[in-house]
């Protein structure tokens, strides 16, 4: 193996161990959170209040898994045109499936809060949309950490044919 796959072995690694790092102290943080006190002014309408600030954190999420499906697409299709290999094609293909996973995930907790609603009541702890909202979440994570590996190949692959003349990576 030469350095430079080291290196870049190195970096995978890294990443990896830091977004294991970041999903570990987030964790925690929402752990210590929910023992905080928690003292808040009385508003008129607890029920709209929740369900707007519902649907203002699915829509961020819906809207981080857009931006990485976009991101995902001009990866694919900018810059010099190097062979990948299929494995970094697959993490590519395992990204895109699971951003779209995440946005389905948030139009089906657009739905159940807006039968819920319908219907004249609010919960966040109605099992048709908690399940979708945590599903929504999880993919949208795991499509980010995919998408994390294979920027990192896929920068590897095409900073190796950077010294090339353009006749020999076409």
């Amino acid at each position: 193996m030469t350095k430079k796959n080291h290196r870049i072995r190195a970096f995978r690694i890294a990443f990896y161990a830091s977004f294991a790092a970041f999903v570990a102290a987030v964790s925690l943080l929402l752990k210590l959170s929910e023992r905080l006190p928690f003292v808040a002014p009385v508003i008129s309408s607890p029920a709209d209040k929740m369900s707007d600030l519902f649907l203002a954190m699915t829509n961020i999420i819906t809207s981080f898994s857009t931006g990485l499906l976009g991101a995902l697409g001009f990866l694919l299709v900018s810059g010099p045109k190097v062979n990948r290999g299929p494995t970094i094609k697959w993490f590519a293909f395992a990204s895109g499936f699971f951003a779209a996973i995440s946005t389905f995930l948030g139009y089906m907790v657009y739905e159940g809060i807006f039968d819920m609603l319908q219907e004249g009541m609010f919960g966040i702890d109605v099992p048709r949309v908690m399940l979708a909202r945590y599903g929504q979440f999880y993919t949208f994570l795991l499509a980010f950490l995919l998408f994390g590996d294979f920027a990192i190949q896929s920068f590897e692959v095409e900073g190796g044919h950077e010294n090339q003349p353009k006749s020999a990576v076409n």
